[in-house]
């Protein structure tokens, strides 16, 4: 999971809660107009009215894809005032026990608000607070504790469970950066030849996938087959570990010299192929030419014991066949060997 899946994951959860909001609510409008409290009248206005929008917002709203919370809100103040003139008109036909009507409708749009919006403070006070409102103004304020007390419990409750589910969505959104960040260096690292921090192969298909769609033909580019002379002399003389080093010495001559767009690879043991981006021929041939002289001066300032050459054979680019270039480069570099090493050679 990464941070845009776990945003797509909230949304979905979003999604989910406007839908069983408007589930609830139109299942309750529905129950009260089969069993109202209050008889006469047997229905009201705001009530169908509750149905009628819960129905046909869940329909809507099934099928659209953004601005749920937003959404969620509306819906939330629109119902809740539907339900307040609801329980106000039902109030005015009531005979006695009008504590108990009252409490009995504000218990079930909390219970409504409770289950479906413990995430969402805003949603709730939006759609409880009408009925609360209502209930207050209705009972003259001679019941005022009670509906209080069932008003600012949930409040309080509401939020803390808010403030314990935003600090835990903040560690959640923590640990998937984190994770994310952690899996695009394990990656990175997966693509890189350990000992030379080049690219590996698996990093030349990665990167060249990248570069194939993004690039056009009609800028020249080339690959450059690199190879170390006499290496494996050399590790025979002079030991793997001096051999190492010196591939570290030389990658990095190659990487300060190539631009920033240019792809350097270990291809092999002591073999290294490069992609120059944009180059003319010109250019890429300059480039090969300074990584070579530098190579073959490099000897006395990073304590290696003999001179080191290298020979190198380069072919453009051409209709992002890199197979293609991988073998007419081989081929000059073959080449170059058999013109005694030392050398850049251009394919013909």
């Amino acid at each position: 999971m990464n941070a845009n899946s776990y945003d797509n994951l909230l949304k979905s959860k979003s999604r989910l809660v406007l839908l069983l909001f408007l589930l609830l609510n139109g299942s309750l409008a529905f129950y009260a107009l089969l069993n109202p409290l209050q008889t006469n009248p047997p229905y009201t206005l705001p009530g169908i009215a509750v149905l009628c929008l819960s129905v046909l917002c869940g329909g809507i709203f099934f099928f659209q894809k953004n601005g749920y919370i937003l959404k969620l809100n509306i819906s939330a103040l629109i119902l809740g005032i539907l339900w307040a003139a609801h329980i106000s008109i039902k109030f005015a036909h009531v005979q006695s026990n009008e504590h108990t009507f009252l409490l009995l409708n504000l218990f079930s749009i909390f219970f409504i608000g409770m289950i479906a919006l413990s995430d969402h403070f805003l949603a709730f006070c939006l759609y409880a607070l009408p009925s609360s409102l209502a209930a207050l103004y209705l009972n003259d304020l001679h019941n005022i504790s009670r509906i209080i007390f069932i008003v600012v419990l949930p409040l309080v409750a509401f939020s803390v469970n808010l403030m314990m589910g935003r600090r835990l969505e903040h560690f959640t959104r923590r640990l998937v950066t984190r994770l994310e960040q952690d899996r695009e260096r394990y990656n990175d690292l997966s693509m890189q030849d350990p000992l030379t921090g080049l690219l590996n192969r698996r990093g030349l298909e990665e990167k060249f996938s990248e570069f194939k769609t993004t690039d056009t033909d009609h800028s020249p580019h080339f690959v450059v087959m690199i190879d170390i002379d006499h290496f494996k002399s050399f590790n025979d003389r002079y030991g793997h570990q001096l051999g190492d080093r010196t591939l570290v010495v030389i990658s990095s001559v190659i990487r300060d010299a190539l631009r920033g767009r240019d792809l350097a690879v270990r291809y092999g043991g002591e073999e290294f192929l490069l992609v120059l981006r944009d180059a003319s021929e010109t250019l890429a041939v300059q480039l090969c030419e300074h990584i070579r002289q530098h190579v073959e001066k490099m000897t006395t300032d990073n304590d290696i014991p003999c001179r080191i050459t290298l020979s190198a054979g380069l072919a453009p680019l051409r209709r992002h066949n890199l197979e293609e270039a991988i073998t007419r480069a081989d081929e000059a570099l073959y080449l170059s060997k058999q013109r005694g090493r030392n050398i850049v050679s251009l394919a013909t």
